[in-house]
């Protein structure tokens, strides 16, 4: 019985950045280097998509100076609201998803993608370990 094949693949944001960044981290060359690049381009987009957004909420509910820009203390924003804040950034972390077509013109690139984290070997803690899995079968699917 042959495997049916999908026709796109669903991401969290956590999934997006943990596989562009261990993405980048692999040494390879050639072929799989190229199709790791577009890979990594698609995820960078989709993960500037959620920056976006979140920037976005800091915007609403960062504290502002008399000259309209958002307070910093030590390098962070000061917020307002936090409750609100903190309801709304979970609902964004918790929805935002990158869905990617697979189409014949990209599926050997994803198929590469998950050959290379499989075989990426770098420092991780278990929740990293189980991260790679969970990104290694949804790729698997394809």
């Amino acid at each position: 019985m042959s495997k049916t094949s999908i026709n796109s693949i669903s991401l969290t944001y956590g999934e997006m950045a943990f596989s562009a960044t261990l993405l980048a981290k692999a040494l390879i060359h050639g072929q799989e280097s190229r199709s790791r690049n577009r890979i990594v381009n698609l995820l960078k987009d989709k993960v500037a998509e959620f920056n976006k957004e979140r920037q976005e909420l800091i915007n609403k509910f960062g504290a502002k100076g008399k000259d309209g820009k958002l307070k910093e203390t030590e390098g962070n924003y000061v917020i307002e609201d936090k409750k609100g804040f903190e309801k709304e950034i979970n609902e964004l972390v918790e929805n935002f998803k990158g869905v990617f077509d697979i189409l014949p013109s990209n599926r050997d690139d994803f198929i590469s993608a998950k050959g290379t984290l499989d075989r990426v070997e770098i420092d991780m803690n278990y929740a990293d370990e189980e991260m790679k899995i969970v990104i290694s079968d949804k790729l698997g699917e394809i």
